[in-house]
Protein backbone atom coordinates (compact mmCIF):
# COMPACT_ATOMS: atom_id res chain seq x y z
CA UNK A 1 0.00 0.00 0.00
CA UNK A 2 3.21 1.94 1.07
CA UNK A 3 4.30 1.39 -1.99
CA UNK A 4 1.21 1.97 -4.53
CA UNK A 5 0.87 5.42 -2.83
CA UNK A 6 4.78 6.85 -3.40
CA UNK A 7 4.17 5.73 -6.76
CA UNK A 8 0.78 7.80 -6.92
CA UNK A 9 2.36 11.02 -5.66
CA UNK A 10 4.80 10.86 -8.01
CA UNK A 11 2.28 10.17 -11.43
CA UNK A 12 0.39 12.81 -9.65
CA UNK A 13 3.46 15.80 -9.66
CA UNK A 14 4.43 14.39 -12.40
CA UNK A 15 0.97 14.59 -14.66
CA UNK A 16 -0.89 17.24 -12.84
CA UNK A 17 -0.01 19.98 -14.62
CA UNK A 18 -0.55 18.17 -18.09
CA UNK A 19 -3.81 16.61 -17.46
CA UNK A 20 -5.15 20.15 -15.80
CA UNK A 21 -3.86 22.25 -18.99
CA UNK A 22 -5.66 19.47 -21.01
CA UNK A 23 -9.31 19.95 -19.40
CA UNK A 24 -8.76 23.39 -19.41
CA UNK A 25 -7.79 23.96 -23.35
CA UNK A 26 -11.15 21.81 -24.10
CA UNK A 27 -13.10 23.70 -21.66
CA UNK A 28 -11.75 27.07 -21.04
CA UNK A 29 -13.19 26.60 -17.84
CA UNK A 30 -11.15 26.60 -14.74
CA UNK A 31 -13.70 24.74 -12.02
CA UNK A 32 -14.79 22.24 -14.66
CA UNK A 33 -11.19 21.49 -15.35
CA UNK A 34 -9.85 20.88 -11.63
CA UNK A 35 -12.59 18.88 -10.86
CA UNK A 36 -12.21 16.65 -14.47
CA UNK A 37 -7.86 16.50 -12.81
CA UNK A 38 -9.56 15.39 -9.84
CA UNK A 39 -12.00 12.56 -11.52
CA UNK A 40 -8.79 11.95 -13.63
CA UNK A 41 -6.41 10.80 -10.81
CA UNK A 42 -8.94 9.51 -8.62
CA UNK A 43 -9.36 7.01 -11.55
CA UNK A 44 -5.78 6.25 -11.79
CA UNK A 45 -5.19 5.64 -8.29
CA UNK A 46 -8.26 3.37 -7.41
CA UNK A 47 -7.58 1.89 -10.98
CA UNK A 48 -3.16 1.14 -10.07
CA UNK A 49 -3.63 -2.61 -9.79
CA UNK A 50 -5.08 -2.98 -13.06
CA UNK A 51 -2.91 -0.94 -15.29
CA UNK A 52 -1.09 -3.76 -17.45
CA UNK A 53 2.28 -1.95 -18.60
CA UNK A 54 1.08 -2.94 -22.36
CA UNK A 55 1.36 1.16 -23.55
CA UNK A 56 2.88 4.21 -21.65
CA UNK A 57 1.95 5.36 -18.39
CA UNK A 58 1.07 8.55 -19.85
CA UNK A 59 -1.25 7.21 -22.25
CA UNK A 60 -3.29 5.37 -20.00
CA UNK A 61 -3.83 8.65 -18.21
CA UNK A 62 -4.38 10.43 -21.07
CA UNK A 63 -6.86 7.90 -22.12
CA UNK A 64 -8.56 8.15 -18.91
CA UNK A 65 -8.86 11.80 -18.75
CA UNK A 66 -9.70 11.75 -22.64
CA UNK A 67 -12.59 9.27 -21.71
CA UNK A 68 -13.59 11.27 -18.42
CA UNK A 69 -13.82 14.32 -21.17
CA UNK A 70 -16.39 12.92 -23.53
CA UNK A 71 -18.70 11.44 -20.18
CA UNK A 72 -18.73 14.36 -19.22
CA UNK A 73 -19.77 16.09 -22.71
CA UNK A 74 -22.26 13.47 -22.97
CA UNK A 75 -23.28 14.26 -19.61
CA UNK A 76 -23.92 17.98 -19.86
CA UNK A 77 -24.89 17.11 -23.83
CA UNK A 78 -22.35 19.94 -25.00
CA UNK A 79 -21.03 19.73 -28.36
CA UNK A 80 -17.84 21.41 -28.69
CA UNK A 81 -16.10 20.70 -32.16
CA UNK A 82 -14.02 23.79 -31.49
CA UNK A 83 -11.40 22.93 -29.02
CA UNK A 84 -9.67 25.82 -26.93
CA UNK A 85 -6.45 23.50 -26.35
CA UNK A 86 -5.53 25.36 -29.78
CA UNK A 87 -4.34 28.11 -28.13
CA UNK A 88 -1.47 26.04 -26.91
CA UNK A 89 -0.80 25.65 -31.01
CA UNK A 90 0.04 29.01 -31.50
CA UNK A 91 2.09 29.31 -28.14
CA UNK A 92 3.99 26.53 -29.65
CA UNK A 93 4.47 28.10 -33.09
CA UNK A 94 5.23 31.31 -31.91
CA UNK A 95 7.41 32.32 -29.19
CA UNK A 96 6.29 34.27 -26.24
CA UNK A 97 9.02 36.94 -26.45
CA UNK A 98 9.17 40.48 -25.92
CA UNK A 99 8.12 41.35 -29.67
CA UNK A 100 6.12 44.93 -30.33
CA UNK A 101 2.32 45.20 -29.82
CA UNK A 102 2.06 45.29 -34.00
CA UNK A 103 3.85 42.14 -33.88
CA UNK A 104 1.70 40.89 -31.41
CA UNK A 105 -1.21 42.11 -33.05
CA UNK A 106 -0.09 40.29 -36.71
CA UNK A 107 0.48 36.78 -34.05
CA UNK A 108 -2.54 37.06 -32.60
CA UNK A 109 -4.36 37.72 -35.96
CA UNK A 110 -2.57 34.61 -37.35
CA UNK A 111 -3.88 32.38 -34.61
CA UNK A 112 -7.41 33.20 -35.26
CA UNK A 113 -6.76 32.16 -39.11
CA UNK A 114 -4.79 28.70 -37.49
CA UNK A 115 -8.07 29.25 -35.32
CA UNK A 116 -10.70 29.01 -38.01
CA UNK A 117 -8.89 26.45 -40.20
CA UNK A 118 -8.79 24.08 -37.34
CA UNK A 119 -11.93 24.44 -36.42
CA UNK A 120 -12.98 23.56 -40.43
CA UNK A 121 -11.54 20.42 -40.25
CA UNK A 122 -13.98 17.59 -39.00
CA UNK A 123 -13.89 16.26 -35.77
CA UNK A 124 -11.85 13.26 -35.93
CA UNK A 125 -9.44 14.93 -38.25
CA UNK A 126 -9.26 17.67 -35.52
CA UNK A 127 -9.10 15.18 -32.78
CA UNK A 128 -6.22 13.39 -34.58
CA UNK A 129 -4.12 16.56 -35.36
CA UNK A 130 -4.16 18.04 -31.88
CA UNK A 131 -3.51 14.63 -30.12
CA UNK A 132 0.07 14.52 -32.79
CA UNK A 133 0.89 17.83 -32.49
CA UNK A 134 -0.08 19.47 -28.61
CA UNK A 135 -0.05 15.88 -27.07
CA UNK A 136 2.81 14.18 -29.36
CA UNK A 137 1.12 11.19 -29.03
CA UNK A 138 2.48 8.43 -31.37
CA UNK A 139 -0.34 7.49 -34.56
CA UNK A 140 -0.70 4.03 -32.58
CA UNK A 141 -1.25 5.99 -29.53
CA UNK A 142 -4.03 7.94 -30.93
CA UNK A 143 -5.64 5.11 -32.94
CA UNK A 144 -5.84 3.17 -29.16
CA UNK A 145 -7.00 6.49 -27.92
CA UNK A 146 -9.65 7.31 -30.63
CA UNK A 147 -10.33 3.07 -31.22
CA UNK A 148 -9.11 4.10 -34.59
CA UNK A 149 -7.09 2.05 -37.29
CA UNK A 150 -3.13 3.64 -37.73
CA UNK A 151 -3.72 4.10 -41.32
CA UNK A 152 -7.00 6.11 -39.95
CA UNK A 153 -4.90 8.12 -37.98
CA UNK A 154 -2.32 8.52 -40.84
CA UNK A 155 -4.88 9.71 -43.33
CA UNK A 156 -6.58 12.28 -41.11
CA UNK A 157 -3.30 13.63 -40.39
CA UNK A 158 -1.91 13.88 -43.92
CA UNK A 159 -5.38 15.40 -45.09
CA UNK A 160 -5.56 17.79 -41.73
CA UNK A 161 -2.43 19.14 -42.73
CA UNK A 162 -2.91 19.66 -45.99
CA UNK A 163 -6.16 21.37 -45.09
CA UNK A 164 -3.96 23.67 -42.87
CA UNK A 165 -2.01 25.10 -45.06
CA UNK A 166 -4.03 25.21 -47.55
CA UNK A 167 -6.79 27.41 -45.37
CA UNK A 168 -3.39 29.43 -43.60
CA UNK A 169 -1.33 29.92 -46.83
CA UNK A 170 -2.49 33.22 -47.72
CA UNK A 171 -1.79 34.83 -44.10
CA UNK A 172 0.86 32.82 -43.07
CA UNK A 173 4.42 34.10 -44.00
Amino acid sequence: MIEEKTQFEELYAAYYDRVFTYFYRRTSSVPLSLELTQDTFLRVFNNMKTFRFDCPMNFWIFKIAHNLFCSKIRGRKMEKKVIKEYELMQNQLYSQDNEGQENMVIKNQQSKVIMKALEELPEMMNKCTVFHILHELSYKEIAKLLNISVNTVKTHLREGMKRLRERTNEVLP
